[in-house]
């Protein structure tokens, strides 16, 4: 039987996609109903009716979730948000991460993971903005609404959303550049120049290493090997080996030495 196909995770995850979303019986069995024909499709294939491959599998979940998100279009919750209000002056540059072309995400909201949606990042404003478009309508533009974001990945990006704010840090999106014992955030943003004929907008990032509950800024070399004192002596001598210039791209450079030291303090574990 079709139930027999599908392991009691792959129901469950089906199930709760659709009850967040309060979805219609009819609807959850047309999902369950694009599953089976995925699951069965593997079954003809040669793979044995009682254990698929953990790839298989996956795949065929994902493949429901993603009828599951076109049955429910401009419906699905990942676009209640406000509407995006564009800048309309006159500008050098632009408020959005990159290129300020659309690309594809992958965006983790209220426990859904919702693929291949249209995304903008607008790192002045700190919004996510997503596009939808129906058969015959144009690109609406919606505020991704941050509190109910756990993550979305662009560009091979990961940008993961901080809720609160504290002392130590704003609430909001941040780049995640490495995630181990300790993790290392870059804050994306621009500075506006109002200027009577245009605005102007320069890249101003900022650089976080969390580390044992606590968010320390981290700006230069110095800095950092303050967050690592444990193994400064030895981390100098990384970065000089290593030839790590922070001024080329600090990011990138305290990613770098975050790692080796998320190797060294967890060597024996």
């Amino acid at each position: 039987m079709f139930v027999y196909i599908l392991n009691k995770k792959q129901l469950l995850v089906l199930y709760t996609i659709c009850s967040v979303h309060k979805i219609r019986t009819r609807l959850f069995y047309l999902v369950l109903a694009a599953a089976a024909v995925c699951f069965l499709g593997s079954h003809a294939t040669g793979q044995s009716r009682s254990v698929l491959a953990p790839d298989s599998s996956k795949q065929a979940v994902q493949e429901a979730i993603t009828l599951f998100h076109q049955a429910l279009g401009r419906n699905a919750r990942i676009y209640s948000g406000a509407v995006y209000a564009p800048y309309n002056r006159p500008s050098k540059g632009h408020p959005f991460l990159g290129n300020g072309e659309w690309a594809d995400a992958t965006i983790l909201f209220d426990g859904v993971l919702y693929p291949q949606i249209p995304l903008l990042y607008d790192v002045v404003s700190d919004m996510a903005v997503i596009g939808y478009a129906g058969d015959s309508d144009p690109l609406q533009k919606f505020v991704l609404v941050r509190e109910r974001t756990h993550y979305f990945t662009i560009n091979d990006r990961r940008f993961v959303a901080v809720q609160d704010s504290t002392n130590q840090i704003n609430g909001g999106y941040y780049e995640e550049l490495f995630n181990g014992s300790v993790q290392v955030l870059a804050k994306r943003s621009k500075q506006v120049t109002n200027r009577p004929s245009e605005l102007i907008f320069a890249e101003n990032d900022r650089f976080y290493v969390h580390k044992l509950g606590h968010f320390y800024p981290v700006n230069s070399k110095s800095s950092l090997l303050k967050v690592f004192k444990e193994h400064k002596a030895h981390l100098v001598t990384f970065i000089k080996d290593q030839k790590i210039d922070f001024r080329q791209d600090k990011g990138l450079a305290i990613a770098r030495v975050a790692a080796h030291y998320h190797q060294m303090t967890t060597a024996n574990d």
